[in-house]
């Protein structure tokens, strides 16, 4: 699985469905969250890094960290994937009438948990110090390793009080996050 992780200066890292690098307008190389931001006669040039596990989304806002990628933090971001989101989420089927959220003659969309759950992602990261060995000496950096943690919540209808039927499910690793660019700014923040 890829996780593409931009840590800004400072700031708290953003998990990102995918970045594009090579040369901007301004013929300086950059990193940027859409393609229009890059040189249109040095397309051939560029690369599209994504993450395919993540929504897309038009806009590529990506998902805030609670702080900052660095050695001994444990940060995390969360997902969220709409039950009524068919570019999402993956139980919803748009040609598929049991899995299109509608009801029976396609006009009422269906509530929450009927045909369709709400997914919510929430991924963490401890990035560990490097090792006292000689790959850990050598990385210089450009190479983080830790462990990874996510948790998935799947919330499914209504009940009384106010609660929903939910599942949870974990899933742990380890991770391994090789820096592409010394660059440290979107050239197309938010």
């Amino acid at each position: 699985m890829r996780l593409i992780v931009h840590s800004p200066v400072d700031e708290p890292a953003i998990l990102l469905q995918r970045v594009f690098y090579g040369t901007g307008s301004d013929s300086n190389q950059i990193i940027s969250r859409t393609e229009a931001a890059l040189d249109p006669e040095k397309l051939a040039d560029a690369r599209r890094i994504s993450a395919t596990h993540l929504p897309w989304s038009e806009e590529n806002p990506g998902w805030g960290f609670d702080g900052p990628l660095e050695q001994g933090a444990w940060i995390t971001a969360t997902v969220d994937l709409p039950f009524n989101d068919h570019l999402s989420n993956p139980f919803l089927h748009t040609y598929h009438p049991d899995h299109d959220n509608l009801d029976a003659r396609f006009e009422n969309e269906l509530a929450q948990g009927a045909e369709s759950y709400s997914v919510v992602r929430e991924i963490g990261v401890l990035v560990d110090a490097p090792g006292t060995n000689f790959m850990g000496r050598i990385s210089g950096g450009q190479t983080l390793i830790g462990d990874y943690r996510e948790t998935f919540r799947i919330i499914g209808l209504p009940r009384a009080g106010g609660t929903n039927d939910t599942r949870t499910f974990e899933v742990r690793g380890v991770f391994r996050l090789d820096r592409i660019s010394d660059i440290p700014i979107l050239t197309d923040s938010l």
